[in-house]
């Protein structure tokens, strides 16, 4: 195993990808033999590797990070890097841009210029988080129109060609590593005949919202329209006492009737209560749309993609365990009769406020661009990324799409969701500003 340590770590843990002779790096070997049981790898304050093996208490100081541990396969000779991702799920009202910048990735294509000289293409599967720079973006769709699915890179792929990545095969099987489920007390489904019918309510200014707040029952005395409803304050004063739900409304709408298909939810720090679909239409209405100069990739901006009041980002999608149903925030119009490939933003936050991205690529050129310059397919500015960066390559043949480096300064690397075997064949990965590549040797 060699690791190399680029020094100069940024805090969204790139690494250099264009080292020349000029800018050193920290470079450390390790042999494991077939004796050796389970070890942990630590990555010291002062950017050494240290092992500590596992029958002994692991104690990092202060500033020491745990890089993996590797372990031996009971069954054989077998070496396996445990990822601890798969341990870990995110849940996305926490997300963390800290948390998966520390843990394991895959280069799409080695260290280069210099150092190694090894290239593998990588198959994307539905659920990967691509990185570029520091950017991510997760794969939430793979669509192929009149029902074709993409063929599956397995291990025996790998071996037949050492130019698909056995990584690949990895994440193809493993699940995504986000929960979307939301908490009870996150939701309310309300049947209430006596709310106030939302066709009779025209809020006409910020007082008469405040009056209505206050008391339900009365008019607006502003408006001059009478909205009060004599059968439903018959039936209120038919009720002794109130329940929970009956102050519970929707803050945008003023409505509290719901559904498990349009539910009230709550996804911020405010503890206000809005209805599913009044919210889409609220996100809705922040979004930018630009298309490239080919007419093939759509790209949508949402420049608040979040609560305007707490600034608490929104999750793209949430699921209601009790309805086992998934609710999408972001409602697009997809090019069903086409193949596309849906690509969604993770983590850019800019003023305090989450900027949402989806690039809806149609695959009809063999070749989709990605890079900061303007004649790219999919454009992406940050400075961390370089201006012809990655490369998405698209066989109509078998369905599958190739994610390739265009030689990005700090690379283009997918997230990794399952444990690692170690192999003859030389496998690289990335955690931070660290580089590690490992084989099994017969000796």
């Amino acid at each position: 195993m060699e690791i190399k340590i680029w020094e100069n770590e940024y805090e969204d843990g790139m690494f250099n990808y264009k080292i020349d002779n000029n800018k050193p790096f920290k470079s450390q070997y390790f042999n494991f033999g077939l004796k050796d049981k389970d070890c942990f790898l630590i990555k010291t304050i002062d950017n050494d590797i240290m092992r500590v093996d596992n029958n002994r208490e692991v104690l990092p100081n202060v500033g020491d990070e745990i890089l993996f541990r590797i372990r031996k396969s009971l069954k054989s000779n077998i070496y396996e890097v445990i990822n601890p991702i798969i341990e870990l799920k995110i849940n996305t009202s926490e997300y963390s841009n800290k948390y998966l910048n520390y843990k394991i990735w895959y280069p799409v294509k080695s260290l280069r210029n210099n150092i190694d000289g090894n290239n593998q293409n990588y198959s994307l599967n539905i659920n990967d988080i691509i990185k570029l720079g520091k950017r991510k973006y997760l794969v939430y769709k793979l669509h192929f129109a009149r029902g074709r699915e993409k063929e599956n890179i397995n291990d025996d792929d790998f071996n037949k060609n050492n130019n698909i990545s056995y990584i690949s095969s990895i994440n193809k099987n493993s699940k995504s590593i986000f929960n979307f489920d939301i908490k009870p007390n996150q939701y309310k489904i309300i049947n209430n005949k006596n709310s106030i019918n939302n066709e009779k309510i025209n809020v006409v200014n910020e007082q008469q919202f405040k009056n209505f707040i206050k008391n339900e029952n009365k008019s607006f005395s502003e408006s001059g329209d009478d909205y009060y409803n004599d059968n439903d304050n018959d039936n209120n004063n038919n009720n002794d006492s109130k329940s929970e739900n009956e102050d519970i409304k929707c803050y945008s709408c003023l409505n509290s009737d719901s559904d498990k298909n349009n539910p009230l939810i709550c996804l911020c720090n405010c503890h206000s209560y809005i209805h599913y679909e009044c919210l889409k239409k609220h996100l809705l209405s922040k979004i930018t749309v630009m298309e490239n100069f080919k007419k093939t990739v759509k790209t949508y901006i949402f420049q608040k993609f979040n609560c305007d009041s707490c600034l608490k980002p929104y999750n793209s999608r949430f699921r209601i365990p009790e309805f086992d149903k998934i609710y999408e925030l972001i409602d697009l119009t997809l090019p069903e009769e086409s193949d596309y490939i849906y690509l969604e933003s993770l983590d850019y936050i800019r003023d305090n406020e989450n900027i949402k991205i989806i690039y809806i690529a149609q695959l009809i050129d063999q070749e989709i661009t990605i890079g900061r310059q303007d004649y790219n397919d999919i454009i992406d500015n940050d400075t961390s990324i370089s201006r012809e960066h990655a490369l998405l390559r698209y066989n109509k043949n078998n369905g599958n799409i190739f994610l390739e480096d265009k030689n990005g300064k700090y690379g283009t690397l997918v997230l990794v969701r399952g444990n690692i075997k170690i192999k003859k064949e030389k496998t690289f990965f990335q955690i931070g500003n660290t580089y590690i590549s490992m084989e099994l040797k017969d000796k």
